[in-house]
């Protein structure tokens, strides 16, 4: 999955929250719906401080994005690097 999966802010615990309105359900249940049919899913990512489209990017949280991209059962698809 391509830029703007993500809401325009981290949550207060520093983690990327999916943009809701987008994905009600979040990423997880969407990624496992997509597992279930027998196919892949990743998510793309920016290593900078923003993605192109000026959401959060993971430069300073690579380790926590990492984590939680595993929880979700995922590994980033692509790295873009934003100046922003």
């Amino acid at each position: 999955m391509k830029d703007c999966w993500m809401a325009s802010k981290r949550s207060k615990d520093g983690d990327l929250e999916p943009d809701y309105r987008r994905f009600p359900s979040g990423i997880k249940s969407l990624a496992d719906k997509v597992h279930s049919m027998g196919l892949k899913f990743g998510i793309y990512e920016s290593a900078g401080y923003q993605t192109c489209q000026h959401l959060p990017g993971s430069l300073g949280f690579e380790e926590q994005d990492a984590k939680l991209f595993a929880s979700w059962g995922l590994l980033p698809s692509g790295f873009a690097y934003g100046r922003g």
